[in-house]
């Protein structure tokens, strides 16, 4: 996941597109999947979507 993330984030930064991560609820749950999502790294300045699922935990 960690690889097309970044690989995701190196063609979003090159071309100055948006991106939105999956899930979220996935790097809360399983911490160790986390540094998956962690592509801000790579993407200083581009939009960032991301979906927190937050109706799940209630």
């Amino acid at each position: 996941m960690k690889n097309i993330n970044f690989c995701s984030g190196k063609i979003v930064q090159t071309h100055n597109l948006a991106i939105e991560l999956g899930l979220q609820r996935v790097a809360i749950e399983k911490t160790e999947l986390a540094e998956t999502f962690n592509i801000r790294i790579i993407i200083l300045y581009i939009l960032l979507f991301a979906n927190s699922a937050s109706v799940q935990f209630n």
